[in-house]
């Protein structure tokens, strides 16, 4: 019960800070399309630093983890780093099997099939836990040794955080909708430098 009315006076507060940035907005005086270009900017600045705060993530999780025990390995033969060899991506795949069971299961699969479900079905809505739970689980694998990539995974990331964005200068659903592909173009392209390539896939 206690729990309960703690989220709901966070929920409360949340609902504040939201209307004060939407007020903030229109205080401005812009026109409707000069208003949805700043918040498209903004959009795109914040999902920009999410995504190479993501990928500075991975190659500090790689650096600290698997590549460290390669490393050690390389200098000469020892049953201790081959047992780790082995050990660690066992382990950083049961911890993400446990993240995406019980903590974050939206967060499963590639990240494109999610933000074309949110954009086709959802009205562009994806939760804000979904871009910290990717990131999260992405790290983890990426840098216990995993053979997966990071395109997907930034493209939801920062597809989300568009949404989250969007949600808080409160934009109407179609508006929400543009947002999300503005949100993954960004991110591709401060992630891996292309930015003609990010907008032609977005």
């Amino acid at each position: 019960m206690r729990f309960t009315l703690q989220r709901a006076q966070l929920r409360r507060k949340w609902y504040r800070i939201e209307l004060r940035a939407t007020r903030f907005i229109d205080r401005l005086g812009l026109p409707e399309n000069q208003k949805l270009l700043l918040i498209t900017l903004i959009v795109g600045a914040v999902c920009g630093l999410v995504a190479v705060s993501f990928h500075l993530l991975i190659l500090a999780m790689e650096r600290n983890i698997i590549r460290h025990v390669f490393v050690a390995y390389e200098r000469g033969f020892n049953w201790k780093f081959a047992v780790l060899t082995l050990m660690i991506p066992t382990l950083g795949g049961l911890l993400v099997g446990l993240l995406l069971q019980y903590w974050v299961p939206e967060a499963r699969g590639s990240g494109i099939p999610q933000v074309k479900t949110a954009y086709f079905i959802n009205y562009g809505r994806m939760p804000f836990k979904s871009a910290v739970g990717k990131a999260v689980v992405a790290a983890i694998s990426l840098g216990t040794g995993a053979s997966i990539g990071r395109e997907g995974p930034t493209v939801q990331i920062c597809a989300a955080v568009s949404s989250f964005l969007g949600r808080f200068f409160g934009v109407s659903r179609r508006r929400l909708m543009e947002l999300l592909p503005v949100g993954s173009a960004a991110g591709v392209a401060a992630a891996f430098n292309t930015p003609i390539a990010a907008v032609t896939f977005a």
